[in-house]
């Protein structure tokens, strides 16, 4: 939860970006999504198919890619755990942890500046997608898909702004997530 004099910006987000121990860097690629039911079976289905499913794996893949491709002149050493699972309450997601070490004089700024935002945020290729983006969405995001965390020098951990509301006066505004692919929608 973050304030100021025009309101409150607040939110549950699944994703941290990624969390610093001295130089060691955890980061996790999300992306890929399947509904969470009250029934224990329909999850078990559900999770076998998200884990089985072409689109998610490659919209997961592509998220690891793009943050490995970034993080490489900051790191010494990157690796790319295999794809699971990351269930929520509402939502189970694929997920793929990333571990780097980080080099001596590799900074948070450099960090975020390299991550931020992943392919499940912005999309890709990056620019495109957020020109793209820029033309057809007609509000600010505000705070939303951006960054929230802190940083000293032993340690640092930061997450992605996403499934959150802005309040203001006596309006509020919720902000979910999507992700489109090429071929998910026809046009």
């Amino acid at each position: 939860m973050a304030e100021d004099e025009q309101g409150c910006f607040l939110g549950s987000t699944p994703e941290r970006l990624y969390a610093r121990q001295a130089r060691q860097l955890n980061t996790e690629a999300l992306a890929g999504t399947a509904l969470v039911s009250d029934n224990p079976e329909h999850n078990r289905a559900q999770a076998d198919w998200l884990l089985q499913d072409e689109k998610n794996i490659y919209e997961n893949q592509l998220v690891a890619d793009g943050i490995c491709t970034n993080l490489q002149p900051f790191v010494d050493k990157i690796s790319v755990g295999n794809v699971g699972l990351k269930p929520l309450r509402q939502v189970q997601h694929l997920r793929r942890e990333i571990t780097a070490l980080l080099k001596a004089e590799c900074s948070d700024k450099d960090c975020l500046l390299a991550i931020h935002p992943t392919a499940a945020v912005a999309g890709l290729p990056q620019q495109k997608a957020k020109v793209l983006l820029r033309q057809i969405e007609n509000y600010d995001r505000g705070w939303y898909a951006g960054t929230l965390g802190f940083f000293d020098h032993q340690q640092a951990e930061f997450c992605v702004t996403i499934r959150s509301a802005q309040l203001e006066e006596n309006k509020i505004r919720i902000l979910p997530a999507l992700v489109l692919l090429k071929g998910l929608f026809p046009c």
